[in-house]
């Protein structure tokens, strides 16, 4: 046997020895621990339970639900407790900012008015609302979202459609999961009519928001339940005056959309052989008239020389179009060479590439246009130059008449304006 094995077998006995002597030890404090574990479980099991005249403290609207806002055990527990209910109601109203609704609710009963804790609710309720700070709606951080997709079975059944909703659209469960790092951001849900609300006329009649859009879109906002009187059907041509905005309707060049059936299932028309319906009907471009400059939509159109024909009607400061990388077997979008001609068709002094960002199929980069627009810019003798947005972004008309990009706040303008705690400067 060599030294190796006999050193270690010489030490296993050791361990076996040493491990048999201290034993009893062990067992002993195991028997120690259990009986000591047992009387605590039992001291606060029994001991310290709730006493029958102690009242439950309302839980909180998260709490209280589940996610699919569903009661939870807890909820059900307290079923027994009306006025922990209303409380626990009341709350959810609050957590969704309508503390007027949430103390409304508290203050219906005079009967529960005594009970301290409809009384501490409310004074909370009071405090959050006071604490409140009025939101600047001209500086609104919004997010946006095509559709959302409530039946995955049926969104991603292997159809044709079945990767443009991969790629644009959103699903339920993706949409909570949004809301939730939204909430966690400090974010808040607002109803749209916090922000854009209806207003009065001259003659103090009230102005209902419109839903403006030519005849096809009409009818399908009405199919989906906008009210018709709320709807205003436009054509080229037409003018609508809302204050101190007038809004113009033009010709649109979308040659996609008279290609495009209203319905893709079994009533699918046919347009082999039969004359293109009329583009008025289902698109316009718009040209929005402000006091402190003209906007022109162009939508989804593509390049038409008739754009030169809308730059000789109209004085217009900014033009959106329509841009992107249009795949194989596909002209939807307008290319880098045709913003550039539409911009100098338009005689517009900011062009601004919009939709070159939301479709993965049609993904562009905005720099290609940059670049044709230096090579081009001098001997074509342009009048305008292209602006690029960036998510999150904001332009504002004339003030940043001049900018090329626009850039996040960088931050730090404060540096050097207090004394550095820094052990040396070349720290820096």
């Amino acid at each position: 046997m060599s030294n190796l094995n006999f050193r270690k077998r010489r030490n296993r006995r050791g361990f076996f020895f040493h491990l048999s002597r201290h034993l009893p030890t062990f067992i002993v404090l195991f028997v120690i621990a259990l009986v000591l574990g047992g009387g605590i479980f039992a001291f606060s099991r029994f001991v310290l339970k709730k006493q029958p005249g102690d009242r439950p403290v309302f839980a909180t609207a998260s709490e209280a639900t589940k996610s699919n806002g569903t009661p939870s055990a807890s909820a059900e527990a307290d079923s027994d407790d009306p006025i922990g209910q209303l409380i626990d109601q009341a709350d959810r109203l609050a957590k969704g900012y309508d503390y007027d609704k949430a103390m409304e609710l508290l203050s219906q009963d005079p009967s529960i008015q005594s009970d301290p804790r409809i009384s501490e609710a409310l004074a909370s309720f009071q405090s959050q609302k006071d604490s409140l700070v009025a939101a600047d709606v001209k500086n609104v951080t919004h997010v946006f979202f095509h559709s959302l997709i409530m039946d995955t079975s049926k969104a991603f059944d292997g159809d044709s459609r079945m990767e443009g909703y991969n790629s644009v659209m959103t699903t339920k469960d993706e949409f909570l999961k949004i809301l939730d790092a939204l909430y966690n951001d400090g974010y808040v849900l607002v109803r749209i009519h916090d922000i854009a609300y209806e207003t009065t006329d001259e003659n103090g009649k009230e102005i209902p928001v419109p839903f403006i859009g030519p005849k096809k879109s009409v009818e399908l906002w009405q199919k989906w339940g906008v009210p018709a009187d709320r709807c205003i059907t436009v054509k080229p041509g037409d003018s609508i005056k809302i204050k101190d905005i007038e809004i113009i309707a033009l010709d649109s060049f979308d040659r996609t959309c008279i290609v495009t059936t209203d319905s893709t299932g079994p009533d699918r028309e046919e347009l082999t052989g039969v004359c293109p319906t009329d583009m008025d009907d289902k698109a316009v471009n718009y040209l929005v008239k402000t006091p402190g400059g003209n906007i022109y939509h162009s939508g989804d159109s593509h390049f038409s020389i008739y754009f030169a024909k809308h730059g000789k009607d109209y004085d217009i400061d900014v033009a959106f179009g329509s841009y992107g990388e249009n795949p194989v077997g596909m002209q939807d979008k307008m290319t880098s060479v045709d913003i550039l001609r539409m911009a100098e068709a338009l005689r517009c002094k900011v062009v601004v590439p919009i939709h070159w960002d939301v479709w993965t199929n049609f993904q562009a980069d905005c720099d290609e246009i940059k670049v044709l627009y230096d090579f081009k810019k001098d001997r074509n003798e342009y009048k305008f130059h292209p602006f690029f947005w960036q998510v999150g972004g904001k332009y504002t008309y004339p003030a940043d008449k001049d900018k090329i990009y626009y850039h996040h706040r960088r931050g730090f303008e404060d540096c050097f304006e207090a004394p550095q705690n820094i052990p040396f400067r070349s720290c820096l």
